[in-house]
């Protein structure tokens, strides 16, 4: 111990300037945390009593066979100023599901980023090659929606592995990717697949939630997060989710708007068993699934560790005995958001989990696009979103 201390003697005033550096940066950015301009106030939803819909097989078909629907898609969407359409995938899907760029990057410190980048480019060329549209956007998704709307689309991508940390590193890109495209009270359609509604829940999280906003500042040094969500706080905000499990908060203010839209057959507001599971009867079978706790371990000792430091505000990670006790209760609503209980029609008396990926992929299918862009006219664009 004596060897130790007579050996770092010599460096401790450069020791000591060197936390003092790092006390006086932690001030100013909790100095700067505090000015950042707040939204004036958080509107939260009613909590779900009557915020939803069914809508039966009948009238899934009726509108998707309406002479005027995209004629008149165009007309409202662009009345409401909608800027862009953002296209999120949900999990599994993504450029690097089982994080192996992430990997390489702390294994081999000197390796390149544009050799990581190439490598999480193939590895989304081939997701989109096996999914191609079943729980997955493609680039004919991207044509389709520039072909009908009058405004740009982003098919945005992240690494889709199934853990807190993945889904706050893709809202960090989300946000520097909205940051250096609009400003003022522009309006962005944002509408996410899965997990990918994990995202948007994240972000209206850190535009309020002061200790979240450290830690994921913490989390992601390089990023400029006060300064990007300065930028794009007055943005007009039209959240919809496809299939997302009701798991993370949501902090929901004047400039924000929330539509789930969820498969699901019956008159209650239950998801099914696992015994009617293969046939879909139910509709969407992982969106119930996927709640607190069904998370993937992840295997590198760090990952594991900041998993585990965003439990307090994204809630259990991979925690096997807190969903067998949630399961159960075959949950679809979220606490806020109106809710779309849709009959996409893809049950079957035959086993069908794998074609329609246990009723989670339906969502995604190119032939429905055009219900999706025409419920999200009617609820935002066309009419109050009311019970």
């Amino acid at each position: 111990m004596a060897f130790m201390v007579s050996f770092f003697m010599p460096f401790f005033p450069f020791i000591f300037l060197f936390m003092l550096g790092i006390a006086a940066a932690y001030v100013f950015v909790r100095f700067r945390a505090n000015k950042l301009p707040k939204l004036t106030t958080v509107k939260s939803i009613p909590k779900p009593g009557a915020l939803f819909e069914f809508i039966p097989h009948s009238r899934f078909f009726d509108i998707m066979e309406h002479p005027e629907l995209l004629s008149r898609a165009e007309k409202d969407y662009f009345r409401a100023g909608v800027k862009s359409v953002y296209l999120l995938h949900g999990t599994f899907v993504g450029e690097d599901p089982f994080h192996i760029g992430g990997l390489l990057e702390r294994s081999f410190p000197n390796i390149r980023p544009e050799v990581i980048q190439k490598i999480r480019k193939k590895i989304k060329q081939g997701q989109n090659l096996m999914a191609k549209d079943l729980g997955n956007f493609v680039d004919e998704h991207v044509a389709f929606f520039q072909s009908t709307l009058p405004c740009q689309v982003h098919n945005f991508s992240w690494s889709s592995a199934n853990n807190h940390y993945a889904r706050l590193e893709g809202c960090m890109d989300l946000i520097d990717h909205l940051a250096n495209r609009y400003e003022n009270n522009d309006r962005v359609l944002l509408i996410g697949h899965s997990h990918a509604g994990q995202i948007f829940a994240i972000l209206t999280q850190l535009f309020f939630n002061e200790e979240l906003r450290t830690k994921a500042q913490e989390i992601f040094p390089h990023k400029k997060l006060m300064e990007n969500l300065a930028k794009i706080q007055n943005l007009q905000f039209d959240f919809v989710t496809l299939g997302t499990p009701a798991r993370y908060p949501w902090y929901l203010a004047e400039n924000m708007k929330l539509l789930h839209i969820i498969n699901h057959r019956g008159s209650d507001l239950l998801g099914g068993s696992f015994k009617d599971a293969v046939f879909t009867r139910k509709g969407d079978y992982v969106q119930q699934w996927g709640i607190a706790g069904s998370d993937m371990k992840a295997q590198e000792a760090e990952a594991q560790r900041i998993n585990k430091s965003l439990e307090p505000y994204l809630g259990a990670g991979a925690n096997l005995e807190i969903l067998r006790k949630r399961i159960p209760a075959k949950n679809r609503l979220h606490a806020d958001g109106f809710h779309l209980l849709v009959d996409y029609g893809d049950n079957s008396r035959l086993p069908n989990f794998v074609k329609t990926a246990f009723g989670h992929g339906t969502y995604t299918r190119l032939k429905y696009m055009p219900f999706l862009i025409e419920v999200i006219r009617e609820k935002f664009y066309h009419e109050p979103l009311t019970s």
